[in-house]
């Protein structure tokens, strides 16, 4: 079995939390895992980022999961790129927008979940007879989001990562 893990920092002192209670005997209080879970990916539009992905972070530091199969879009926001509000408008803007891209086009047995008790977020789905999956988690004290991904057959593991910096288009521009 094949595992590679990815790392985001932010080294302008973004923080990000793993939600974990604060007692952890209550994570065994209730008898069934809260979770949210679907059989299919996000949108890939605003409305799947408002209604569909799935948040990780604690307000300071961010980071929406689409868990796409072909493109997996991460969207991450931090708060000191906040917009000055203007006619009453203003709010968080992207920190990063990231791309995890895989040459899987035809996925079976597709889940992702959120679990609501950890605040770690899961994709699996088979393709070509490899299993995927991909955890996500965020961590406050350690300043990180980490990715775990694992393939069921060595050497199956093949993705192509791009970042994007949306801040810093054109139109941000005052020089």
């Amino acid at each position: 079995m094949r595992v590679m893990v990815l790392a985001v920092g932010v080294a302008i002192g973004a923080q990000a939390h793993a939600a974990r209670p604060a007692d952890p005997s209550m994570a065994a209080s209730h008898a069934k895992p809260m979770r949210l879970w679907y059989q299919s990916p996000a949108a890939d539009s605003v409305q799947g980022w408002l209604d569909q992905s799935l948040p990780l972070g604690n307000g300071y530091f961010g980071v929406n999961v689409f868990g796409g199969v072909a493109r997996e879009r991460l969207q991450i926001t931090e708060n000191s790129l906040v917009d000055t509000p203007t006619d009453g408008i203003g709010g968080l803007n992207n920190f990063a927008e990231v791309a995890l891209e895989f040459p899987h086009a035809a996925p079976q047995d597709y889940s992702r979940d959120l679990d609501l008790d950890t605040g770690t977020a899961h994709v699996c789905y088979r393709d070509g007879g490899v299993v995927f999956t991909r955890e996500y988690f965020t961590s406050y004290p350690d300043r990180v989001m980490a990715i775990r991904l694992v393939a069921s057959r060595p050497g199956a593991l093949d993705f192509t990562l791009r970042p994007k910096a949306p801040y810093l288009t054109p139109f941000r521009r005052t020089e």
